[in-house]
């Protein structure tokens, strides 16, 4: 390039000059810039000069871009890189509030209090039933006991025998129930209960009620819908007695109620109170 330089200019001749324009004879490119420097008129040396500037500033500045995005992308990279491990930290750390904290801690009082409380608890009563026992040993030993009273002649029981649908004018459920003195009653809870049962069985008498049902007519029970409760007692006949609404709906549906359990059919024997709901629906 300088040879090139100073061949334009003038300032080389004789064999370096020479030479170039040997080599201009085997390059066509060099040729073609030797014939347009000779034709064109000008200062090509400034051109010349002027063109590299450009180029060299262009380069300059594509160089400075390129740095720029480097160190942006540097820069990038190492925030995620920082961002992530941080986050993994974080996350892997055991987090513990303080309100558990607090919990663990009034946890173990919490738990012993209870073994203590029974612990003395148990002393106590143990103390006051051993007392008690010594005293009434010491009193009933010139005192003659009477004989227990059966246990088994008298029980409680309240049973749910039937369950119908409230359109299903039927027996819902029936409740039987004895008079028992309250040590009885302790006793015979472990008890197997009895159910008084219709004679005809429970499907049948379930549709006794809906078939012999008739719904009263007059104005202050007509369409009405609602249940009728009837208590009874069973004779030795098997026959209802001492029948009494314990639940009212109306007049005339109370006297329904009483008509189809009177008029119904007969019931195994018991002793039992039995009740009897009536279902009136429209």
């Amino acid at each position: 390039m300088n040879n090139l330089m100073q061949y334009i200019q003038g300032s080389q001749k004789g064999k370096e000059a020479h030479r170039l324009e040997k080599e201009a004879m085997k390059d066509p490119f060099l040729s073609d810039a030797l014939d347009g420097y000779q034709t064109v008129e000008g200062n090509h040396v400034e051109s010349i000069e002027e063109m590299r500037r450009r180029i060299s500033h262009r380069t300059r500045s594509h160089r400075d871009n390129i740095t720029k995005w480097s160190i942006a992308a540097s820069l990038l990279i190492c925030l995620g890189f920082g961002s992530y491990f941080w986050l993994d930290r974080q996350l892997g750390m055991p987090s513990q509030s303080p309100l558990a904290v607090v919990m663990e801690e009034q946890a173990a009082p919490l738990q012993q209090a209870p073994l203590a409380g029974i612990a003395a608890d148990s002393m106590q009563e143990h103390e006051s039933a051993s007392g008690a026992g010594e005293a009434k040993a010491k009193v009933s030993e010139g005192i003659p006991q009477p004989p227990a009273p059966a246990v088994a002649a008298a029980s409680v029981a309240q049973v749910e025998v039937y369950s119908a649908p409230c359109e299903d004018v039927a027996v819902a459920d029936i409740v039987a129930e004895e008079e028992a003195p309250v040590a009885a009653k302790a006793l015979t809870r472990s008890m197997p209960r009895h159910i008084p049962q219709p004679v005809i069985g429970e499907e049948a008498y379930r549709e006794y009620l809906k078939k012999e049902l008739i719904h009263p007519q007059d104005s202050l029970c007509k369409g009405v819908s609602g249940t009728v409760v009837v208590e009874f007692y069973i004779n030795k006949k098997g026959r209802p007695v001492d029948l009494k609404v314990k639940q009212s709906l109306c007049e005339s549906a109370d006297k329904e109620a009483l008509r189809l359990i009177e008029k119904g059919p007969d019931w195994q024997v018991d002793t039992a109170k039995v009740f009897v709901p009536v279902v009136f629906a429209p």
